[in-house]
């Protein structure tokens, strides 16, 4: 038996059979076991094993992601991503800001995200001052300005600055809308996209500057704002010079020289020159 343990280990033959949910119709009937003699167990047993650690072998050589979600078929090289990614569809999220209403799996979560509101901001981005409450955070925001986005779409290619992201953007490609005003039934792609519409039927503006104190009903627009008081834009133009706090604020603007409208709304055939003016778009036009 201790060979048997040592193999198992070695081959973390659970991540193997936990990766893919059977449905019901596909469990395999029990039936009474075997009887058969210690050299046919022992056969079989390596036998399986061998054949497992040969598809295994094959995975890696053929790619590096082999934890695949058979939810939006996405693919992921370690555990991690893929149990953060997996928990993404678990709508249960107990916690709730009482400021803002926003939802969080983890206390710890809501602790975090409160210290916006507060303005307890420990950690600051050495390049433009902006604070945040979580390194995770800092290191993500921090692709703003490298221009770093190393989490890819499968999909359509479309790179991101973190994994969340980019599994809230494979909504897009799924359809999915898993998120429903309880005020008046519209569903929305994004939990940001509800948690900013609701705004809307309550007057709230919960992102406060804590510079001036100017309110805001969404955080990109207090972000936005905080750049009149630091005067930081890290970002220039080399056609006419101009200069920008964000790489993807840089990336609108050169259409404007270029004259391409290259993101096409699906729905009605309209053109924009920004992805994000074209998400907006669909957002208020195209939402059911």
């Amino acid at each position: 038996m201790a060979f048997i343990k040592e193999e198992s280990e070695d081959l973390k033959i659970e991540q193997v059979f936990t990766l893919k949910k059977e449905e019901p119709e596909e469990l395999t009937e029990l039936k009474p076991p075997k009887v058969e003699d210690e050299d046919e167990d022992e056969f079989d047993l390596m036998t399986i094993v061998e054949s497992i650690r040969a598809e295994r072998t094959a995975e890696r050589d053929e790619t590096t992601s082999i934890f695949t979600c058979q939810v939006c078929a996405m693919s992921f090289s370690e555990q991690s991503d893929f149990d953060a990614h997996i928990a993404d569809y678990n709508k249960k999220r107990p916690y709730t800001c009482c400021q803002c209403g926003k939802e969080f799996r983890q206390i710890g979560s809501l602790v975090t995200h409160k210290k916006f509101h507060t303005g307890e901001m420990s950690l600051t981005c050495k390049v433009c001052g902006k604070s945040f409450a979580s390194i995770y955070s800092v290191k993500s925001h921090l692709r703003t300005h490298t221009g770093e986005r190393p989490y890819k779409c499968s999909h359509c290619g479309k790179a991101f600055i973190s994994s969340g992201a980019r599994c809230a953007h494979i909504r897009i490609h799924t359809g999915e809308k898993p998120f429903k005003c309880s005020l008046c039934g519209k569903s929305f792609t994004y939990r940001s996209a509800l948690a900013s519409h609701k705004t809307v039927h309550t007057g709230e503006k919960p992102f406060k500057c804590s510079l001036c104190g100017r309110s805001f009903t969404y955080r990109s627009a207090l972000a936005s704002h905080k750049i009149v008081h630091t005067g930081v834009t890290s970002f220039s133009c080399k056609v006419c010079g101009k200069s920008f706090p964000f790489n993807c604020n840089l990336e609108r603007h050169i259409n404007v020289h270029t004259k391409k409208k290259k993101n096409k709304c699906k729905e009605c055939g309209r053109r924009y020159t920004s992805k994000g003016a074209l998400t907006q778009h669909q957002r208020f036009n195209h939402t059911a």
